[in-house]
C-alpha cells in the first residue's frame, strides 16, 4: 500500500515544489549558462572504462522516453534526422538489455495507454513488455488501486486514463460538456454532483471544455474528493500542449492535490508497486532533458545520466514542453539560480553506443 495519503489535507504537504516556478518574477534560466554549469558539476563519461564501471553499478534503467515518444509522433521534423536519433536510442536500449539490465520506460504522457505506448515504441523497432511501461494514465490507476480507492472517478482530458482505470476495475463517471442555465440566478448554472465520486483526475489536455472544467472544479472542491493531476510541468506560468489545468483546479478547490508525474515522488512509488524488488541504489535514470527527470532523480534519490547532444537536437525539432522550456531558458538573462544537475553526462547517444 502507498501510505500517507488518506485525506486531501495531507496531500498538500507531499507535493514537491517545481524548481522552475517563481510566482513573483519570471525567473527562468539561461540555457547556455545552465548547460555549462551541468558539464562543470557532474562526471563526464569519456572512456569505455567509465561506462563499464557505471554499468556494473546499476541493475535497472529508468529510461525517460518523453522525448522519444514526441519524436516519433512529431510532424515537423526531417525523417532522416528522426531515423538517425531513433536508431541511436534503439541501439543503446538493446545493448543495455543484452547486459542484463532491466529497462523501465517512464513518461509524463497520459494520452497513451500502455498498449498504445507499446505500439508506438514497436513502430521504432523497440520491443517492450507492458510491465515495463509507465505512462501517467496507468500510474493513476496503480495509485488509486494501491490506496484502496473504492469510489467513482471523474477523469477529464484523457480517454487513455479512463481506459487504464477501467482495466483496473475502477469505475469512471462521464462529465457532460454543457451546463443547464439557472433561470433564477442569471450568469449561474445548475448541475448536480454525484455523491459517489471520490476523485477527480485532470489530464494533460488544453482543450477541455469550460463547462467540463467547471464541473471538475466543483467535484475537486469537495472535502472528501481527491484531486489528481497527471502532469504539472510548467504549471504556474503556462498552459501548453502537454500541461494540465492544474492552476485552475487548485485555485478553485483551495486544497492540495496529488501529482502522479515526474518529478514527483508518487510516480516512483507507483513504479515500486509493480516492481517491489527495485532498489534506488541500483537504479539509474537516463534522460535527454535537463528539467523534470533530473529533479525526479533528486526527489527519489536515484542517480541520473544526461545524454547531452540529443537534447540539443530535440529542442530545435519538436514542439513539446521541453521546447517551450528551452525557449524560455534562452530568452532570459537571470542566471542566479540553483538547479538540480545530473550525476553523469555523455555528449551523445553515438558515444554511448561506442563505449557501452
Amino acid at each position: 500500500m502507498i501510505s500517507q495519503v488518506i485525506t486531501p489535507k495531507m496531500i498538500d504537504i507531499m507535493d514537491t515544489k517545481s524548481f522552475i516556478s517563481d510566482k513573483t518574477a519570471n525567473n527562468i534560466y539561461d540555457y547556455e549558462m545552465f548547460g555549462q554549469q551541468v558539464v562543470e558539476s557532474c562526471l563526464e563519461l569519456e572512456t569505455k572504462n567509465d561506462f563499464k564501471r557505471l554499468m556494473s553499478t546499476f541493475e535497472t534503467i529508468l529510461y525517460d522516453c518523453d522525448g522519444l515518444l514526441n519524436l516519433l509522433s512529431a510532424e515537423d521534423i526531417d525523417d532522416g534526422v528522426r531515423q538517425e536519433i531513433v536508431t541511436e536510442i534503439r541501439q543503446v536500449l538493446q545493448k543495455l538489455q543484452k547486459l542484463g539490465k532491466q529497462v523501465i520506460y517512464t513518461t509524463n504522457t497520459s494520452q497513451l495507454t500502455r498498449d498504445q505506448m507499446h505500439d508506438r515504441l514497436k513502430s521504432a523497432a523497440i520491443e517492450t513488455q507492458l510491465d515495463q511501461l509507465f505512462p501517467t494514465s496507468y500510474v493513476c490507476a496503480v495509485y488509486l488501486k494501491a490506496i484502496g480507492f473504492d469510489r467513482q472517478v471523474v477523469a477529464v482530458g484523457s480517454d487513455a486514463t479512463v481506459h487504464e482505470l477501467t482495466e483496473m476495475g475502477i469505475q469512471c463517471t462521464d462529465l457532460p460538456t454543457h451546463c443547464t442555465p439557472n433561470r433564477k440566478q442569471l450568469g449561474f448554472a445548475s448541475f448536480k454532483l454525484n455523491p459517489d465520486v471520490g476523485a477527480v483526475i485532470i489530464a494533460n489536455d488544453q482543450y477541455i471544455p469550460l463547462p467540463t472544467l467547471v464541473k471538475a472544479c466543483a467535484y475537486a472542491s469537495k472535502s472528501d474528493c481527491l484531486t489528481i493531476v497527471t502532469n504539472s510541468d510548467m504549471s504556474d506560468s503556462l498552459i501548453a500542449d502537454n500541461c494540465c489545468h492544474k492552476p485552475d483546479i487548485r485555485v478553485v478547490a483551495n486544497k492540495g492535490f496529488v501529482s502522479l508525474a515526474k518529478p514527483h515522488y508518487f510516480y516512483w512509488k507507483c513504479i515500486q508497486q509493480k516492481h517491489r524488488d527495485l532498489n534506488v541504489d541500483q537504479c539509474l535514470i537516463i534522460t535527454d532533458g535537463l528539467d523534470r527527470d533530473i529533479e525526479f532523480g533528486c526527489n527519489v534519490n536515484i542517480r541520473t545520466l544526461f545524454v547531452k547532444s540529443n537534447t540539443n537536437c530535440l529542442k530545435t525539432t519538436t514542439t513539446t514542453t521541453d521546447q517551450l522550456f528551452y525557449d524560455k531558458l534562452n530568452n532570459n538573462n537571470n542566471t542566479n539560480n540553483c538547479l538540480p544537475v545530473p550525476d553523469y553526462y555523455v555528449d551523445s547517444y553515438s558515444t554511448f553506443n561506442n563505449y557501452i
